[in-house]
């Protein structure tokens, strides 16, 4: 038995290659597994160790299988140690059980290994592991920690519906094509820590639990996490999307931290919910210093908690159309080269439609949005981007005037209610040349009925004596020459009047100066 088992390399026939195999799965049975360093030709029968019960310990450290390699369906009831063991054809491990801890560190797969439905009941460890085509763990079961720490995978990686029941460490892993992650489930931390992507990325309807570490990972492909579920934080900071990055309707409930990542290609998070809504803990969206290379679609995204875009880059297109903000949102000196929209702040100041006008926050997210329209020669659209940026600042200096803590006082808060007054409601920051002309109306018809009965004074009065009662008709005219400051002589204001009346003028003269220049901004852009 020995003679065989322990044998140097060197070429089998087929009949010793069966006795080979029929041996080596008769030892096991025996109970012994210790296969250290042995050379496994290629069985022709293919049985392998298929559906065999290994005993307490399983050796097969620096061990090599030539050709199709089976284990399928068997269980490991002890340790099993594949440390450095080289794997030359095709690995099933399908349907397989380890009951204790499972070791392939440096493990060598040249061809295709299947690990689909395996369960791994206790720690997995792949470190450094090399898997050169595809690396199939389709339902596979990690119920405590799994280690693929600095792996290669140079085909397909499929984790497709895998359950991570501890800690999942892909850190510094390599996947030279695609790395399907497609419906897994997290249930530890999941670590990719600079791990890079060579192809596509799948991480669809994934669900990671505790935490979602990709900082510094390389995404060179796309990278999907369409209707992903990170449950607490979530972690991209200084990550590289060289391709598509798609978060369609991708869920962050706790914190997630995109500070410093950079996008090459165009970046969808166009209904992304990020943050609990009625939950004690919340999260925040950080991307402080993050660069958009391509289009950055944030459509119909909702921000629970607050969000963060200060110093961000757009290179391209950035639209924040229809997104909802609970808490506070800020886009200070972030800056836009390509096309940049977002929704209008709500006409109703107690709507429930939050953009980035809550709590006075995100005038810088409007002044670039009005840059943008005015390059592409929308100046209505520029007009009103204005307009939302004006009173964004106003309310801030509102809101933060009324904060001792703030460094401001009792005079800040009046002359931001003057802006609030002259320069939003009446002004319209320039935007609104109606509001002065129906001001100026008003202020007209208000007045007339003011003179009544006994506010002016004719020119015929000469006799000492009580005026005549003014009729509306006249009345009115007098308001509109006192308005308008043309003092025709006619008529004068009574000596009771005299005050009231040139108030009027002086109201008239700032009202008209106002529609005056309202008017030119909106027709000599």
């Amino acid at each position: 038995m020995s003679d065989i088992i322990w044998g140097s390399k060197r070429e089998y026939t087929k009949d010793e290659a069966i006795a080979f195999w029929k041996e080596a799965r008769a030892k096991v049975v025996q109970g012994d597994a210790q296969f250290s360093n042995v050379h496994f030709p290629e069985d022709p029968e293919k049985k392998g160790f298929g559906a065999i019960g290994f005993p307490e310990v399983s050796d097969f450290y620096d061990t090599v299988f030539e050709g199709y390699t089976n284990f399928g369906h068997s269980e490991f009831s002890g340790n099993a140690n594949f440390g450095s063991a080289i794997f030359c054809g095709v690995s099933d491990f399908q349907g397989t059980v380890f009951k204790r801890d499972a070791y392939f560190r440096n493990a060598n797969f040249i061809l295709d290994v299947d690990f689909c439905h395996t369960a791994f009941e206790k720690n997995a460890e792949f470190q450094k592991a090399r898997f050169d085509k595809e690396a199939c763990f389709k339902n596979a079961e990690f119920k405590k920690d799994v280690d693929f720490w600095h792996a290669e995978f140079g085909g397909v990686a499929n984790f497709w519906d895998a359950e991570f029941g501890g800690r999942a460490n892909f850190h510094g892993a390599e996947f030279g094509g695609v790395a399907n992650f497609l419906l897994a489930k997290f249930g530890g931390y999941a670590e990719f820590w600079y791990a890079k992507f060579g192809g596509k990325a799948d991480f669809r309807e994934a669900k990671f639990d505790v935490g979602a570490m990709f900082a510094g990972a390389e995404f060179d492909g796309v990278a999907e996490f369409y209707k992903a579920e990170f449950v607490r934080k979530a972690k991209f900071i200084d990550a590289k999307f060289g391709g598509y990055a798609d978060f369609i309707s991708a869920k962050f409930r706790g914190d997630a931290k995109f500070d410093g990542a950079k996008f090459g290609g165009d970046a969808s998070l166009c209904g992304a919910k990020f943050g609990r809504k009625n939950a004690e803990f919340g999260g925040r969206a950080n991307f402080p210093g993050a660069k958009f290379g391509g289009d950055a679609d944030f459509q119909r995204a909702e921000f629970s908690r607050g969000a963060k875009f200060d110093r961000v880059k757009f290179v391209g297109d950035a639209d924040f159309e229809e997104c909802r903000f609970s808490q506070k949102a800020s886009m200070d000196t972030a800056s836009c080269r390509g096309t940049f929209t977002v929704d209008l702040p709500p006409k109703c100041l107690w709507s429930t439609r939050r953009t980035f006008a809550r709590l006075g926050q995100g005038y810088d997210a409007y002044r670039m949005a009005k840059q943008s329209a005015t390059d592409r020669g929308d100046y209505t659209l520029a007009g009103e981007y204005h307009y939302a940026e004006g009173s964004i600042q106003c309310w801030s200096k509102l809101i933060t005037g009324w904060k001792k803590d703030q460094g401001r006082g009792t005079w800040d808060v009046i002359l931001a209610l003057g802006e609030l007054v002259f320069g939003r409601f009446l002004f319209g920051y320039g935007e609104r040349p109606e509001r002065p002309a129906i001001a100026g109306v008003l202020v007209i018809f208000c007045w007339a009925k003011l003179y009544y009965p006994y506010g002016i004074a004719m020119d015929n009065f000469t006799e000492v004596g009580p005026p005549c009662p003014a009729s509306f008709a006249e009345r009115l005219y007098f308001s509109i020459v006192t308005f308008t400051t043309l003092g025709y002589g006619d008529m004068r204001p009574a000596e009771c009047m005299r005050f009231p009346a040139g108030l009027e003028a002086l109201t008239g003269a700032f009202l008209m100066a106002l529609f005056v220049v309202a008017m030119a901004r909106k027709f000599t852009r």
